[in-house]
């Protein structure tokens, strides 16, 4: 029997079990296990996120065969893991000392110039709670999609057309939690004007009530953190590592049984970055040492190559832990 609204309201954890139960019936899960990865320890496995987002693609199913139109998070998340699934995109992990400096960085108001790197991807967070939701629960992973302007996306869902008309190139990103909770957002970028963060549409499903004011603060964090990955592949490379087979290399040496030998290595952003610190003595000032706080980052265009030709890139000015 197919999950009703009725169920939802009743008993959502029920509901969420049976759609987890389902999801091999979904087109995409198929296409999300081809690229199988080692899971480090601290991260949610891969295949609990692919599981997870089919799970929601069957509600959706549902939904939209039911009522013909899906609501707005409904729409942007199926956009997004439509897409990942079908450009088979790249998995990454966020290290956990690059998240803390990403989430103490301010974004500028307006970001020009923002290239795309990767269409479609998939971002996995530490499950020790870095971005945490207004209900109290940690992000595990996020899937993203970076759209051009004139790309239309034309997926099909439970037999009807989805279509989105891209205006902008645009940013959109979904959340993926333990609980089936679901936020997701569409951010427009122009090239030569830039993204506004505080101008942005965007919105939130949640199953429990939050204050609204903290519910907008955390999805422009989560936006934030998408945004500033995505410069980071551009500006960083020094910090993303390649993906390769588990077994590269000889298998004996590294203990890698023949069954996991197909299997991708982690691709880290961050494995190796330290944080910066800077502790305070009595001979660097004449008044008492600060208590622990953060020097917060930020970002800055500089100029490169001769002036007359105006060329500019992003540089992260990376946030400092004063007196640890």
């Amino acid at each position: 029997m197919a999950p009703t609204e009725e169920n939802w309201e009743s008993n959502i954890k029920e509901t969420v079990t049976l759609l987890r139960s389902r999801v091999k019936q979904v087109e995409e899960y198929s296409l999300l296990q081809k690229n199988r990865y080692a899971n480090p320890g601290g991260y949610l496995k891969y295949e609990k996120a692919v599981e997870w987002n089919c799970a929601f693609l069957l509600a959706c199913q549902v939904a939209f065969k039911t009522a013909g139109t899906l609501d707005f998070v409904s729409r942007v998340a199926t956009y997004v893991i439509k897409r990942v699934a079908q450009e088979h995109g790249s998995a990454f992990w966020l290290a956990s000392t690059l998240q803390n400096a990403l989430l103490q960085t301010d974004l500028p108001e307006h970001i020009t110039g923002m290239k795309r790197v990767i269409p479609s991807g998939m971002l996995f967070l530490p499950s020790d709670g870095g971005l945490i939701s207004p209900d109290g629960e940690p992000v595990q992973a996020i899937f993203f999609s970076h759209l051009l302007k004139g790309e239309e996306p034309n997926y099909t869902l439970a037999g009807k057309k989805l279509v989105m008309h891209m205006d902008a190139d645009c940013v959109q990103w979904s959340t993926v939690m333990a609980s089936g909770t679901l936020y997701a957002a569409n951010l427009g970028v122009d090239r030569d004007e830039g993204l506004n963060l505080g101008t942005n549409d965007y919105s939130g499903m949640i199953m429990t009530e939050v204050n609204t004011s903290e519910e907008d603060k955390f999805v422009k964090q989560v936006g934030s953190l998408v945004l500033q990955v995505l410069l980071i592949l551009q500006t960083r490379p020094d910090l993303v590592e390649e993906a390769i087979p588990l077994g590269f290399g000889g298998t004996k040496k590294q203990g890698v049984r023949k069954d996991q030998e197909a299997l991708l290595r982690p691709r880290w952003i961050g494995k190796t970055y330290q944080l910066r610190r800077e502790r305070f003595t009595e001979l660097m000032a004449t008044h008492p040492s600060p208590r622990t706080h953060w020097r917060r980052g930020h970002y800055k265009r500089v100029l490169i190559g001769e002036r007359s030709l105006g060329e500019r890139k992003w540089v992260w000015i990376e946030p400092v832990l004063v007196n640890p």
